[in-house]
């Protein structure tokens, strides 16, 4: 199971996350969300169902907030992210302690499309 990781904007596996923070997963803080743990989430379809609608609300915010840049800002509009969310990875691995914590694939996409 993947659950969207607010800051650094990905999704991740419960298993890469438990990897990372033990027992002590944030808390999903994402406006009118779950407020569970990132790693709390199970197989079970009701909790399948909350997942679905915690990784909808974490990447809706991001696609609305592009979508009303102007179209010549747009570029700039990646690159800021881009910066949010290399500050983000950043940040975690001092918090988890975990060096080896890199984006997927999929940011590197987004950040050449800003051309950072």
């Amino acid at each position: 199971m993947h659950v969207f990781v607010p800051g650094i904007a990905e999704f991740r596996d419960i298993a890469e996350l438990e990897a990372w923070f033990g027992d002590d997963a944030p808390e999903c803080a994402l406006v009118g969300c779950c407020a569970r743990p990132l790693t709390s989430f199970s197989h079970e379809a009701a909790d399948a169902e909350r997942l679905a609608v915690h990784n909808v609300r974490g990447w809706l915010p991001l696609a609305e907030d592009l979508m009303a840049c102007q179209p010549g800002n747009r570029r700039n509009w990646l690159r800021q992210h881009h910066l949010r969310v290399e500050t983000a990875y950043a940040e975690l691995r001092v918090q988890t302690g975990v060096r080896a914590i890199r984006p997927y694939g999929s940011a590197r996409v987004w950040s050449g499309l800003g051309g950072v």
